[in-house]
């Protein structure tokens, strides 16, 4: 049996007409060079709200100032008296579109295909990436494409807890 689909002049089909995540998020999609490619393509396998968490982190870690890594051990006043940092555990629960939306930044500004290692300028739940990563048992050095499946194969959310000064 042949089914037909009518097209109404001036309105777009479901399957034609792009997905809406509200204005601001639909503006900061169109200013982020191949990032409305990277939405239609996980939108294949995401639900929408999934989507729109992963967008929200995506704008919140492009807005976000570098972490400062020079923090010198001696900061006192106190000539070489040494500032004594207490480190403290801390735990938060990571979902799947927080690290989402670090591969997906990493994806816009290296491609697919090019290796990255050193997260420390992205943070996931306020930590350092690199630190969360390590928590969930990825570290060294991996290319974009294998941190997508990566993300796609484990079950979030995740708790994580990492000792930090």
């Amino acid at each position: 049996m042949a089914t037909a689909t009518i097209l109404t002049p001036g309105v777009a089909s479901a399957e034609t007409k792009a997905e809406s995540y509200g204005v601001e998020l639909d503006k900061y999609i169109e200013s982020r060079p191949g990032l409305r490619e990277i939405v239609e393509e996980q939108s294949q396998h995401l639900d929408r709200e999934e989507i729109r968490k992963t967008l929200e982190a995506l704008k919140e870690i492009s807005e976000q100032a570098p972490i400062d890594s020079t923090t010198s051990s001696r900061e006192s006043g106190d000539g070489d008296a040494p500032v004594i940092v207490p480190m403290k555990k801390v735990c938060v629960k990571v979902y799947g579109w927080m690290v989402r939306a670090v591969a997906w930044d990493l994806r816009i500004r290296f491609g697919l295909v090019q290796v990255v290692s050193g997260l420390a300028s992205f943070t996931i739940a306020g930590l350092p990436a690199s630190l969360v990563f390590g928590a969930l048992g990825l570290g060294g050095s991996f290319t974009v494409n294998e941190l997508f499946r990566w993300i796609d194969s484990r079950s979030w959310p995740r708790n994580v807890c990492v000792t930090v000064k």
